[in-house]
C-alpha cells in the first residue's frame, strides 16, 4: 500500500507525488445551535420543531443518550425507558417515521449473550410512549419505512461487507433474486443474513436505502466495482447513487463517483437527496437533483449526519470537528 493510500485513511485532503498536503478543515455553512458536548449523530428534524440527535460517550457503553434541541432554544435530554427483561437497554440510530414519530433502533443485552437482540421502535414525543415495531437480528446503520409502517428496507455494514435487506413486521426477509448494478450482479442482502466473519469478495456493496414517498421506489448507494475485491481494498472503490423499484426493474444510476456515503435523507418534496460524503474529492453535504442528477454543495466539511426540516427550508447536519469525541451541530438555509 502506498504512503498516499495509508494516509487517506486519516482523512487528509490532497496527495501529489506521494507527498500529502495538510490543509485546514473546511468551515461548514450555517450557524451552530445549542447541543450537548460529545460525539453526536443521527440528527432528525420532526414536525414539532425539535431536532433529535444521539450523543455517544465512551463511558456510557451501548447507552447512547437521545437529546433534542431547536433554534433559539436549549438542548434537553430525553429519558427513555429501559426494556423489561433486558440487562442493558441502549437506544441507537434515529430516523423520521412516515407518521411523524421518531424511529429509534433499540438494543437489548440479555444475561445470555446469545439472546441479545435489536428492535425498531416508534417514539411519540408528546406522550413519551414507545411502541415496538419489529425485532431484528443485526444492527442497522440505516432504516427506511414505507408509509403505513408495515415494511421497509434496512442496511448493515461491518465496513468491509455492506448490504441491505427488506423487512416486514415479522423481521428481515430475503430479497428473492440477485440485483444488477451496471453489469455487476450479486445478492445484495448476503451481508445481512451471513455470519459476521463470512467472506464477501463475491459481492459488491450496497448501503443507505431511502424509500420515496410512494413507498415503492428506492434510492440506494452501491459500489459495484468493489465486487471481486477483499479486505480493505473494497473501501477504495467509488460509490454511485441508483434509482430502483424492487420487483419491477433493475437499478439505474443517477450519479456516479461519490466517496463512501455516511448519511442520506430525501427532501420533503421528494425531488432531491441530501448526502454526507465526498464528491470530486471534497468532503461535504451535497444535494442531488433526482431528475437531472445535478450535484450541488450544501456545505463544506465532513458531515456525519443530515436531516431537513419538514417544510424543506432548513437543513441540520452534524459535522466532524477534528476531534472524534466532539462534533458540531449546525443549521443551514436550504435555499
Amino acid at each position: 500500500m502506498t504512503v498516499c493510500a495509508v494516509m487517506a485513511m486519516y482523512a487528509m485532503t490532497a496527495c501529489t507525488g506521494g507527498i500529502w498536503q495538510f490543509l485546514a478543515p473546511a468551515t461548514p455553512s450555517g450557524s451552530p445551535i445549542d447541543a450537548p458536548q460529545g460525539a453526536l449523530s443521527s440528527p432528525v428534524w420532526l414536525a414539532d420543531g425539535w431536532i433529535y440527535v444521539l450523543r455517544d460517550d465512551p463511558t456510557l457503553g451501548p447507552r447512547e443518550e437521545v437529546w433534542r434541541t431547536r433554534q433559539a432554544g436549549k438542548a434537553e435530554r430525553l429519558n427513555l425507558p429501559d426494556q423489561p427483561g433486558c440487562r442493558v437497554t441502549g437506544y441507537q440510530r434515529l430516523q423520521a417515521l412516515p407518521d411523524g414519530r421518531l424511529g429509534i433502533e433499540r438494543l437489548c443485552l440479555m444475561e445470555d449473550p446469545r439472546q441479545d437482540y435489536f428492535d425498531l421502535v416508534a417514539y411519540e414525543p408528546s406522550t413519551a410512549k414507545v411502541e415496538p415495531l419489529v425485532r431484528l437480528s443485526n444492527m442497522a446503520n440505516q432504516v427506511t419505512w414505507a408509509p403505513g409502517l408495515q415494511e421497509g428496507y434496512v442496511s448493515h455494514s461491518d465496513a468491509i461487507c455492506v448490504g441491505i435487506a427488506r423487512f416486514t413486521r415479522n423481521g428481515a426477509e430475503r430479497i428473492p433474486d440477485p440485483v444488477t448494478f451496471d453489469g455487476h450482479r450479486w445478492v445484495i442482502d448476503s451481508a445481512w443474513f451471513s455470519e459476521a466473519a463470512a467472506d464477501c469478495t463475491a459481492d459488491g456493496q450496497a448501503n443507505l436505502p431511502v424509500l420515496r414517498k410512494d413507498g415503492k421506489s428506492l434510492l440506494i448507494f452501491a459500489s459495484p466495482t468493489s465486487q471481486g475485491e477483499s479486505g480493505g481494498s473494497r473501501t477504495r472503490h467509488p460509490w454511485n447513487l441508483y434509482r430502483w423499484t424492487p420487483g419491477v426493474d433493475q437499478p439505474r444510476s443517477v450519479v456516479k463517483g461519490f466517496g463512501p456515503p455516511l448519511a442520506a435523507v430525501i427532501t420533503p418534496d421528494d425531488r432531491s437527496l441530501l448526502v454526507a460524503t465526498q464528491w470530486k474529492s471534497q468532503d461535504g453535504i451535497w444535494r442531488v437533483d433526482l431528475q437531472s442528477g445535478e450535484v450541488t454543495s450544501v456545505s463544506a466539511g465532513k458531515g456525519l449526519g443530515v436531516t431537513v426540516s419538514p417544510d424543506g427550508k432548513k437543513i441540520a447536519a452534524v459535522f466532524e470537528s477534528g476531534d472524534t469525541e466532539h462534533t458540531r451541530l449546525r443549521v443551514i438555509d436550504a435555499a
